[in-house]
């Protein structure tokens, strides 16, 4: 039975729509830092809307260089309504100068690679600098974070300008309160929001949404290249739009999903390839090959694996953007059940082996995108046949029961995901991503924040050597699950760091006055709302625990 629950989400809307831009004055601690500048300092970057400072962008700077320098200039004057002129060099001797670029910086015993980025004080001067493009992005909006803005969401439409707090400074003080160089670097490298089943996704709001990620700390976005083979949303339909705005800011393109089908179904040529070449399609227990789109094509059919490869060499060779591809089979397909697919053993097995073969070709034909497989429902448990460690692995936990964290025993599915991840890192020595489920289509838009329990799924997850994350990112349920998403998005840096003082900071610009009251709810909401909804291998919440619920939310209220 469909419960509802309009005192939770009503309060939630409440604190949220009636507090725009409200607490501006908070400083959110920048991406949880982890070192300091060269001393303690204070910078006075504007006094009365006038500054003596320019940026100083270096000639030879990156497309992203120069993108970074324009986010700092715009920001900077919406902040202080001063303008900080650009120039390539110091434009006048004593003057102050913020750096920009990815050279090497006062304070730093070695130079800054990959994603690693710093924030330098040395005297007046301001160094934002990272190894490379992104990472001096990261760098700009800590420092801007330092100073007060705060990016809480993408700026969708229906935030009205809410998503972002930009407080109005005519004299900006750039406060740094460590010793040494602040450097930071991300404890987990692939970042990802992915646009899953793209219910609600246009091309306005993945812009938006891409405008955001490095902003909140993510670097790829994860698109379909034909959800399930449906023609509803795939990359081609967005492509020539979002491509150079990807490539402006450094991210990672990861595209492909559920889709075997993509390469080789029954529809193909107007019906010609399975009438011609039947025996690549897979067989049904009666031994008729099924057209359905979600039958899984004969693994072992030696034509039909290399049509499949050709064709997704064919893709990524005409669209050279893409870095990271996605070999999945349907979800939740049916597998060949023809005697020869039987003996190479459990889907697990077929798809260990089909993936193996193309990553080979792959390495020779597309030698810049990286191959990722999946665990998940019938290849969840690792093959005998090992894995190429070249291939990225992305675990899925789809039935993950939020009661108990993902590690503790009382949640018998639980304990199966963990014992089975940690018989991946036993055996599989390449790079293990993890697909979580921390905004589901199951909890039907319901304000389900977790920050406290995806803290401590993400430390358990770096025992077991994990270097990815990823999560759905629906524009049309966003504001329910933001608190989700961008608390992952710095735990993923860090997940070591003060979530208290992050929430505590987070309530201050989103619930401005009632930023004790908005705390508290949130810890409730965290508290009740997981097990609401029809989630499998949860325990049902009981009318009584409903009414409880109820209680607990028109007391804060």
């Amino acid at each position: 039975m469909k419960q509802e629950h309009p005192a939770a989400v009503a309060l939630f809307v409440m604190l949220f729509l009636g507090s725009p831009g409200a607490g501006s004055a908070g400083i959110l601690p920048a991406l949880a830092p982890q070192a300091g500048c060269l001393r303690s300092c204070q910078l006075l970057l504007a006094h009365d809307g006038h500054t003596k400072y320019s940026i100083v962008l270096p000639n030879s700077a990156s497309p992203t260089e120069q993108f970074a320098v324009e986010e700092l200039a715009n920001y900077l004057r919406k902040l202080t309504g001063a303008v900080f002129p650009i120039s390539p060099q110091r434009a006048e001797t004593g003057k102050p100068c913020i750096y920009i670029s990815s050279t090497e910086v006062p304070g730093l015993s070695e130079p800054l690679t990959g994603e690693a980025y710093a924030v330098v004080v040395d005297g007046e001067d301001v160094y934002l600098n990272g190894g490379r493009g992104r990472a001096v992005l990261y760098a700009v909006y800590d420092c801007l974070e330092r100073l007060g803005l705060t990016w809480f969401a993408p700026d969708f439409d229906f935030y009205s300008g809410a998503a972002e707090s930009i407080p109005n400074r005519p004299s900006l003080l750039l406060e740094v309160k460590e010793s040494g160089p602040i450097v930071r670097r991300p404890r987990l490298d692939l970042r990802k929001l992915d646009v899953g089943e793209a219910i609600s996704h246009t091309e306005r709001n993945l812009r938006q949404l891409l405008a955001w990620m490095p902003k909140a700390g993510f670097n790829t976005l994860m698109v379909p290249m034909d959800y399930q083979g449906r023609g509803r949303a795939g990359w081609d339909k967005w492509r020539e739009q979002l491509t150079p705005e990807l490539q402006k800011r450094d991210l990672i393109l990861e595209v492909g999903g559920h889709g075997y089908q993509n390469f080789l179904n029954a529809r193909m040529e107007g019906g010609r390839l399975f009438k011609e070449h039947n025996e690549w399609f897979g067989q049904g227990a009666d031994g008729l090959c099924n057209p359905a789109a979600g039958q899984v094509f004969c693994t072992s059919n030696e034509e039909a694996v290399r049509f499949v490869s050709n064709g997704v060499i064919e893709y990524l060779r005409a669209r050279k953007e893409i870095q990271v591809f996605d070999f999945w089979p349907p979800d939740v397909g049916k597998w060949c059940e023809c005697r020869r697919c039987l003996e190479q053993g459990s889907p697990a097995e077929r798809h260990a082996r089909l993936t193996n073969h193309l990553h080979s070709r792959m390495a020779a034909a597309c030698p810049n995108v990286r191959l990722e497989c999946l665990a998940y429902s019938e290849t969840l448990n690792p093959p005998s046949t090992p894995l190429n460690p070249g291939i990225l692995l992305d675990f899925c936990p789809i039935n993950q029961n939020f009661e108990y964290a993902i590690f503790d025993e009382r949640g018998a599915n639980n304990r199966d995901y963990a014992v089975t991840l940690a018989e991946w890192r036993r055996r599989f020595g390449g790079d293990i991503g993890i697909y979580t489920y921390y905004r589901k289509y199951a909890w039907k838009s319901l304000p389900v924040v977790i920050p406290g329990y995806i803290k401590r799924d993400l430390q358990w997850y770096l025992t077991k050597r994990v270097n990815a994350v990823s999560i759905f990112a629906e524009p049309g349920d966003w504001f329910a699950f933001e608190l989700n998403h961008y608390v992952l998005g710095r735990l993923a840096w860090d997940p070591e760091m003060d979530l208290d003082a992050l929430l505590k900071k987070y309530s201050q610009v989103r619930f401005g006055p009632a930023a004790k009251v908005g705390r508290s709810i949130l810890a409730a909401l965290e508290q009740n709302l997981p097990r609401f909804g029809s989630l499998p291998f949860t325990t049902q919440t009981t009318a009584e625990e409903i009414a409880k619920s109820y209680g607990e939310l028109a007391d804060l209220e």
